[in-house]
């Protein structure tokens, strides 16, 4: 059985992708969508586009993170043993995305991550990941969430489609 998430399908509006948003810590911005920086250390925001485009602007140098975060809110996504994720996106200045996918339990979370983070160019450039999921890290996880960690310098960055298949 598979399970998917298209990133369109979840959009703030039918032609929005991101509602405009400005925060220096977290902020929702889409349905199941959020952007986040580090607490204080920069401030992150969207502009209303087709496209999710977000801003990162006065980024502290001890900044430790910036990310945008997908929730999975079906338990469903607890069941599947391989998560396929695809993605296409730009930067001002090329740069690199580390996407994670994270299971939050109810005394914290575990993040897995792929030994390389994904390149992103200049220009609309496709990513993907493949996250092979232990059954263990599952028994006790409330969600499945999938982050896409930025490099926490200052940027612009444009999020085109991406998308996300379970298999169970």
């Amino acid at each position: 059985m598979f399970l998917n998430y298209h990133f369109s399908d979840h959009a703030y509006d039918s032609d929005i992708i991101f509602k405009e948003v400005s925060t220096d810590e977290n902020a929702v911005v889409a349905d199941g969508v959020h952007i986040a920086v580090d607490p204080k250390k920069g401030c992150l925001s969207t502009e209303r586009a087709k496209t999710g485009r977000l801003r990162a602007t006065e980024i502290a140098l001890d900044a430790r993170w910036l990310e945008v975060a997908i929730f999975m809110d079906q338990k469903e996504w607890l069941e599947c043993r391989c998560v396929h994720v695809k993605f296409r996106a730009s930067a001002k200045a090329a740069t690199t995305i580390n996407p994670a996918i994270r299971l939050l339990f109810d005394d914290g979370f575990h993040d897995l991550f792929l030994p390389e983070k994904c390149w992103i160019g200049t220009t609309p450039t496709d990513a993907a990941a493949t996250y092979h999921i232990p059954p263990n890290l599952t028994n006790d996880a409330q969600r499945l969430e999938l982050h896409l960690f930025l490099e926490p310098e200052d940027n612009c960055y444009e999020l085109y489609d991406l998308v996300m298949t379970g298999v169970i």
